[in-house]
């Protein structure tokens, strides 16, 4: 059975470490993502992949997620010119495919030299426009969390660097629309009540960050230091000395 409870303070707590990350230098995947809930409301989300420095970091993605997304290519429409009478050299090219013996290599390089020859047909000679698909980006390869305890893991070239399974603090990061983690301040533009969650309830308040909140962010700033750590340090090996969360 679903806890919708526990599943709405996920998606909060990997949205905060989501805008950490984009602006530190990580490629988001599915970020923001937007859908509409049963009442109609917009929901904001992110999957929980990103990548930098060759580093792949997973965050509470499920066995399900993992098969639809890892090293999926997602491809876009385009056009192009055609020759109406096609050369012997590019008959040969689009021939060269898996399904007639080729290796995948072989047949996306043939692909590129196709590509190229479309692109330089000669002036004054007959072709059609042609709709094709081509590559718009690729999801990494990642592999599922090594336990079903496990929430996050960040990876490299099949080779998991370190490992936790608490990202529920973060939940309590203020919204980065109005206080910023790095300065440590409220955005100018704000300066309203706001309702926050303390230890023993929610509480009206202006301004002072509350102890939950103060929590979280140092858990959010310390997880960010661990990540730097590992993607920053060039190693190919895990690394004992590496705290995790």
């Amino acid at each position: 059975m679903i806890n919708y409870k526990y599943e709405s303070i996920k998606r909060v707590a990997k949205l905060r470490l989501a805008h950490e990350l984009r602006v530190r230098g990580w490629l988001m995947y599915e970020y923001p993502k937007n859908y509409s809930c049963l009442l109609g409301t917009n929901i904001e989300s992110w999957l929980g992949l990103c990548t930098k420095n060759g580093y792949t970091l997973c965050v509470s993605l499920t066995e399900d997620e993992q098969k639809e997304f890892s090293g999926t290519k997602v491809y876009k429409d385009t056009y192009r010119k055609v020759p109406i009478k096609s050369s012997s050299k590019m008959e040969s090219l689009k021939n060269m495919t898996q399904e007639r013996g080729c290796t995948s290599h072989e047949e996306a390089t043939a692909r590129e030299k196709l590509d190229t020859l479309y692109r330089n047909i000669p002036e004054g000679s007959d072709y059609k426009i042609e709709l094709i698909k081509i590559i718009d980006y690729s999801y990494p390869i990642f592999q599922i969390h090594p336990e079903s305890y496990i929430t996050w893991h960040i990876e490299k070239d099949d080779i998991i660097f370190a490992t936790g399974d608490n990202i529920i603090k973060f939940e309590a990061v203020p919204d980065p629309k109005i206080f910023d983690i790095i300065t440590m301040k409220f955005k100018e533009s704000w300066g309203h009540h706001r309702l926050i969650k303390t230890k023993s309830g929610w509480s009206s308040t202006i301004g002072d960050l509350c102890d939950v909140e103060l929590e979280g962010i140092k858990a959010l700033k310390d997880f960010i230091i661990h990540l730097d750590v590992i993607v920053n340090s060039g190693a190919n090996e895990v690394d004992s000395n590496i705290k995790v969360l």
